[in-house]
């Protein structure tokens, strides 16, 4: 996926910066890092207009992967992304966030809440 030619040039011209981690890399703008998919797997969370958005990347790629248990098979670390989404997931609930899901071809994004076993959706994006 990260083939030499689509980001040296940005990197010789100095409109590259390599993260090493998490951090705030514009305001309102964060990177949240995640290690249980592969290694420094990132998502990028966006807060503004009394709004949070999170893009969750491969950690939740679908609504189907809100239920905990549902991890990728071919995740690195799978007990790490586990740990991961129930932290992720707890805090999205508890403050409201939209999360936004690159591979689900019907929901682009939800809001959750806690449910008897796994989180459910109470919003989806797109429905108001």
């Amino acid at each position: 996926s990260y083939i030499p030619d689509n980001f040296l040039p940005l990197e010789r011209h100095g409109r590259l910066e390599i993260l090493d981690g998490p951090g705030e890399i514009a305001p309102g703008v964060e990177i949240l890092v995640g290690n249980g998919h592969t290694d420094g797997h990132q998502m990028v969370k966006v807060t503004g207009g009394g709004e949070t958005a999170v893009f969750m990347g491969d950690t939740i790629p679908t609504t189907t992967h809100l239920r905990l248990p549902f991890i990728m098979g071919y995740d690195l670390r799978p007990l790490q992304t586990l740990a991961e989404k129930q932290q992720l997931l707890a805090q999205a609930a508890a403050e409201g966030w939209w999360l936004f899901f690159d591979h689900d071809p019907e929901v682009p994004g939800v809001k959750v809440k806690p449910g008897d076993k796994d989180y459910e959706i109470v919003e989806r994006y797109g429905d108001s």
